[in-house]
């Protein structure tokens, strides 16, 4: 019984009229409405539960068939450390050579530049590497080639840096794109080739920081020697000018002062000496030409009193003394000790010239015979006395000669000196200036020079460090590696995405079949609809062919339908998800029908076509050779 139903009946108002009546308490409990409007959306559901279920099978298993068309996106990545030398980075920036603080700020950009990406295609051999110039270098076109492919790589590679230290950096290199065995080997060799590159790079730069420091400490020595070579010259042109004190000057000129009041002092006190010297000489001169005069030659039996020969003794022990002095100690003639003694003897010689005249009176007013026997008969000791004290005298007045001509000789280069130092202190204030210019270019000089020697001294170890691979350090923390399960799509996106999809494909079904179908299946919907409650009571007739194909669809083509339906989405879920997490068994099986197909061709099962008609114009030709 299918009539036309009443536009404004539905199925809708069918659930609805058969929903119990909500108690008054579940009415005032929040989100009533919304559990009623759900519950009746699944009531459609249900009773169109077909018109859900296969559009649902059908685009769930279409989402996952077609995903496996979907890119895969494969990841592969290495990580090392980077040590850096501390010395690297404490080395001074020269003009033209950037600091390696500079470095690690472009480490990422080293990495994948695009000579470095070059390189890489290069050394993979991405590219045709048989076209090749005559030197054995790629062609021009074979390079354009690889820097091409460089380049449409480097959107694939990421770098990331972490600084754990000063100088002491985490880099991690990470390849994202479709093939996953190339992301292992490119991470790879772009991390070989950025540590090949940056030992290069240090090398270059400190070649050039050696050349251009070994310049500079040229040019700062030379200007240092030329420096040095003014100064020795204003040096010998200011001898008594002391530029680190001037003051020196004044006190070397009072010095020379002092030192030539005291030498005049000296020569006037030489001069007298030699006068009083001269005066004994010529009085002794004198005593012995008188003693000669009166008795001829001198010779014994002259008579001395006791007294006489006491003073001369004692005169005799004076000289011996002054003496004494002179070459033990050193001591002058102007020293007050032999100044004292010279007048004690100066006092005896008076004593023992009156004496002798004494003597003399009485020896020459008596016979020998009867003269005072306090008057001895001696050997001439007097005038043995006088010639020595004569020679003792002339000796003195040489040597007395002899130290005035060095005061002399003395005082005139002291005077030299003092008029000297007079020019040098007038001009000290106006050389004063260039001197400490001078002093001061070189101290700056010298520390130039010892500040390129400095670095030089740490270029030195560093060069020979970096040829040993010690310079900068790279350790490796993680070798490069890969996973062939992609990190996009993935299972579980691509699962509730095919859901999502199978169930909004149902859902629109629903609705729609919703919408359009007008067709009344029960006699309740028929009662509702017009009204007339009674009709319900009415029992539909059923005959024996709707039993028939009530029992066939329900025990036949429903399951069947269902199983259907469910082996659909569960084969192609299935294939989904093994094209996802197991990418190398989908290959397999997904090459097992054509492996199949071609072993089937080569059985003789199934012949070829082609293969009859070979074997029957073999067969033609044998025969007409036959009968030939």
């Amino acid at each position: 019984m299918k009539k036309k139903q009443n536009p404004s009946s539905t199925v809708y108002a069918e659930t609805a009229s058969r929903a119990p009546a909500a108690p008054p308490d579940l009415a005032d409990r929040p989100f009533h409405e919304l559990r009623k409007a759900v519950h009746n959306g699944l009531a459609i559901i249900s009773l169109r539960r077909w018109l859900f279920f296969f559009p649902f099978c059908i685009v769930a298993a279409a989402t996952f068939i077609t995903s496996l068309n979907y890119p895969r996106t494969y990841t592969a990545s290495t990580r090392f450390e980077r040590r850096d030398d501390p010395i690297l980075i404490d080395l001074p920036t020269t003009e033209g050579i950037g600091s390696f603080a500079y470095f690690r700020q472009t480490l990422e950009r080293d990495i994948v530049a695009p000579a470095a990406m070059t390189k890489a295609v290069i050394k993979l051999g991405l590219i045709d590497l048989s076209d090749r110039g005559p030197d054995d270098e790629l062609s021009p076109d074979a390079r354009a080639r690889a820097e091409a492919l460089g380049r449409s790589l480097i959107g694939s590679i990421s770098v990331s840096s972490k600084e754990r230290t000063q100088h002491l950096d985490l880099v991690e290199i990470r390849y994202t794109g479709p093939d996953p065995d190339l992301g292992v080997k490119l991470v790879d060799a772009l991390r070989s080739i950025y540590v090949e590159d940056t030992r290069t790079r240090i090398r270059e730069v400190l070649e050039g920081k050696k050349t251009w420091y070994t310049k500079r400490l040229d040019d700062a020595t030379a200007h240092l020697t030329a420096t040095q070579k003014q100064l020795s010259l204003l040096r010998l042109e200011n001898p008594y000018i002391d530029p680190h004190n001037p003051s020196t000057v004044a006190d070397r000129l009072e010095d020379l002062q002092r030192e030539r009041r005291d030498l005049e002092l000296r020569l006037k006190t030489a001069a007298i000496d030699m006068s009083g010297l001269q005066e004994l000489y010529r009085s002794t001169q004198m005593r012995i030409a008188v003693g000669a005069r009166d008795g001829a030659e001198p010779g014994p039996g002259l008579l001395f009193s006791a007294e006489a020969v006491r003073i001369a003794t004692a005169i005799k022990s004076i000289d011996d003394q002054i003496e004494k002095l002179r070459l033990d100690r050193g001591m002058l003639d102007e020293h007050p000790e032999i100044v004292q003694l010279r007048a004690e003897r100066a006092r005896l010689e008076e004593r023992l010239f009156t004496q002798r005249r004494a003597d003399d009176q009485v020896a020459s007013n008596q016979p020998i015979e009867t003269a005072d026997p306090q008057l001895v008969e001696h050997d001439d000791p007097i005038l043995i006395q006088w010639r020595q004290e004569n020679d003792r005298i002339k000796n003195q007045i040489d040597t007395l000669e002899q130290h005035t001509r060095e005061f002399e000789t003395r005082l005139a280069a002291t005077i030299e000196k003092i008029d000297k130092l007079t020019v040098a202190k007038d001009r000290v204030l106006d050389q004063q200036e260039t001197f400490a210019r001078l002093i001061g270019d070189i101290d700056l000089a010298t520390a130039e020079c010892n500040g390129y020697r400095d670095v030089l001294g740490r270029i030195e170890p560093i060069l020979a460090a970096n040829e040993q691979g010690r310079a900068v350090t790279f350790t490796e923390d993680q070798a490069a590696r890969g996973s062939h399960v992609p990190v996009s799509p993935q299972t579980r996106t691509i699962m509730i995405v095919a859901l999502l999809l199978g169930c909004c494909a149902g859902i629109a079904f629903v609705i729609l079949a919703e919408v359009i179908d007008h067709v009344f299946r029960n006699s309740q919907q028929v009662a509702r609809s017009v009204g007339l409650t009674i009709l319900e009571t009415i029992d539909v007739i059923v005959t024996s062919a709707d039993r028939r194909r009530s029992l066939i669809r329900r025990v036949v083509l429903a399951p069947a339908a269902i199983t259907l339906g469910l082996s659909l989405l569960i084969a192609s879920a299935g294939i989904a998800y093994l094209s996802v997490e197991h990418p190398t068994r989908y290959e397999s099986l997904r090459k097992l029908p054509d492996a199949l197909l071609d072993r089937l061709a080569e059985s003789n099962l199934f012949p070829h076509p082609s293969h009859g008609a070979a074997d029957r114009g073999d067969k033609a030709a044998a025969l007409a050779d036959s009968r030939g």
